[in-house]
């Protein structure tokens, strides 16, 4: 899947990875803040506060099916816990 301005983005995981990453698809990406939903579990990401029209959440089930592409970015053993993800429809490899 091409990134288009209209491509809707689910980053689970707010921290360092995360902002980058975020910061990293507005920047170069041309992804506009208000298609990026940023998750954490807490549902404030203090890394993006410079960042207003970024929508941030608690829930990543919801913001993943919303999403056209879902980005995990939390250590590995908080990714073990996330009992939502689903396999992909279509594999990348």
């Amino acid at each position: 899947m091409a990134l288009t301005e209209m491509t809707r983005i689910a980053v689970i995981g707010a921290g360092d990875l995360g902002a980058a990453i975020i910061a990293a698809l507005i920047a170069r990406g041309g992804i506009a803040p208000e298609r990026i939903v940023a998750v954490t579990s807490s549902g404030a990401a203090p890394r993006l506060a410079d960042r207003p029209a970024l929508t941030v959440a608690r829930d990543p089930a919801r913001a993943a099916a919303a999403a056209d592409i879902t980005l995990l970015a939390v250590p590995p053993a908080a990714a073990a816990a996330c009992r939502w993800v689903r396999r992909p429809a279509r594999s990348f490899r």
